[in-house]
């Protein structure tokens, strides 16, 4: 068994040990986006209530480096057409 069919099923194994934890994950998963949104919110709003440039700056430039993370993933990603661990080790 390789280290990553190790890991994945490790991974697995965990979740189905802590059924407790799964409402926490499921909200996380349904409203991370929204609280990630929020949190840099909140950032930015520190940042220009102390009337911080270099602070401000990092605020607005964190979503748009981000969203180009998220842009650049998306396309090698399908390039890389690599079937995700729960297809292909079912």
């Amino acid at each position: 068994m390789n280290l990553d069919t190790h890991l994945f099923l490790t991974v697995n194994d965990f979740a189905k040990a802590t059924a407790w934890l799964h409402g926490a994950v499921f909200g996380y998963a349904t409203y991370g986006i929204a609280l990630f949104a929020a949190l840099l919110l909140a950032g930015w709003w520190s940042a220009r209530r102390r009337a911080d440039p270099a602070r401000m700056a990092a605020a607005l430039w964190a979503p748009l480096g981000m969203l180009l993370a998220l842009g650049l993933n998306q396309p090698l990603s399908a390039a890389v057409g690599e079937p995700r661990p729960y297809s292909a080790l079912s």
